[in-house]
């Protein structure tokens, strides 16, 4: 397990849907109950790549050419480790195929593979890349598309939905597999600023964990990593956020074991009915790259202050003082929100988001 604290901010957002595209797009889409069973285009994976890497540069305010100084951008796909793939095995397995065109000219790419737990894996990867000055912009994205012999590994452990998707809810039932892209455009916060990119929103930590287990969920692991997260090595404690963005795909055993180790942790850090949502009812589980669009909504949430709801939820599991289920979209301060990406095989990440100034607003308070 590691832990470490860096803060890169996230200037720019993409998403292609089948419930809307772009930030605007997921927005809306990660609030309509259902929204993953829209008929998506016919998508090619590469074809998706390229367009979020694209339309996420342009959103962060980047020209067509390379960035005039520094060692330019770099690309993290977060994808299947699958020889078979044909819009990734090229960057694992081919020669002169380790780049990926972008509006910023050819960018380096590498793949990252850990199951549902991938986006928070690249995304710590992107995070350390910029600390070492490796790369003055960093992309994650993550493209799903239809797949059936993923659905058919899902529906042989029995964790597909016969009805309605309804995260963190008494009655749920499983989950649906969503498709789409989500890229993110990561710069360290000076970059950032000098160039008048802004940005608001900032990875404020990330912790990853890899347990060779069999498909359950591993309350030990959930929580190492939470507590790896929330409480680093470094005793920099962070240990107050205002919403959790859960991984809650619908479940009937890991929303409970990610709900009951949040309910601990935040009574042992003294939370009092701290909410926690889920957007997997409106699009669905987009596996390798769920938290792509998890770490995407939370952003645009703390951009809004708008705590989000839990679309299919009707009847939330509750019990515990220190966090709650949310159900209504209503008006929040989220200063530091919380992201959860757990995996299959023993795969665990988490990202803590901060908005700029936070410990000043905490002086403030």
């Amino acid at each position: 397990m590691a832990s470490e604290r860096s803060f890169p901010v996230i200037t720019g957002i993409a998403a292609r849907l089948p419930g809307g595209d772009g930030a605007e797009g997921l927005w809306r889409a990660a609030s309509t109950p259902g929204a993953y069973a829209a008929a998506p285009p016919s998508w090619s994976k590469r074809d998706l790549l390229e367009a979020v890497v694209d339309e996420a540069l342009a959103g962060a305010g980047f020209p067509p050419g390379p960035p005039r100084t520094g060692t330019g951008v770099a690309v993290v796909v977060c994808a299947q480790a699958d020889a078979r793939d044909p819009a990734t095995a090229p960057f694992l397995h081919g020669a002169n195929t380790d780049v990926l065109s972008t509006r910023a000219g050819r960018a380096p790419v590498t793949v990252v593979s850990h199951a549902c737990a991938t986006g928070g894996f690249a995304i710590r990867l992107a995070a350390q890349r910029l600390a070492a000055g490796q790369a003055d912009v960093v992309v994650v994205a993550g493209a799903s598309v239809s797949d059936p012999m993923e659905e058919m590994s899902l529906e042989a452990v029995g964790v597909l939905a016969t009805g309605a998707v309804r995260p963190l809810d008494t009655e749920r039932g499983g989950m649906a597999v969503g498709r789409g892209a989500v890229a993110l455009v990561l710069e360290r916060a000076e970059a950032a600023g000098a160039r008048g990119g802004g940005g608001t929103v900032a990875v404020a930590g990330t912790a990853c964990l890899v347990k060779p287990s069999r498909a359950e969920s591993d309350p030990a692991a959930m929580g190492a990593v939470l507590r790896a997260v929330l409480s680093p090595a470094d005793g920099t404690g962070r240990t107050r956020v205002d919403a959790v963005c859960a991984h809650a795909t619908g479940t009937a055993l890991g929303d409970a074991v990610e709900f009951g180790e949040l309910a601990a942790l935040g009574e042992e850090l003294g939370w009092t009915r701290v909410p926690v949502f889920s957007h997997k009812g409106a699009l669905g589980h987009l596996l390798h790259t769920s938290a792509l669009a998890g770490v995407a909504h939370a952003a645009e949430a703390m951009r809004r202050s708008l705590l989000p709801a839990t679309p299919g939820c009707a009847a939330p599991l509750a019990g515990h003082p220190a966090v709650r289920v949310s159900t209504e979209r209503s008006p929040a301060r989220l200063r530091r929100v919380l992201v959860n990406a757990f995996g299959f095989g023993g795969n665990y990440a988490c990202v803590l988001l901060e908005t700029s100034g936070y410990e000043r607003e905490l002086v403030d308070d």
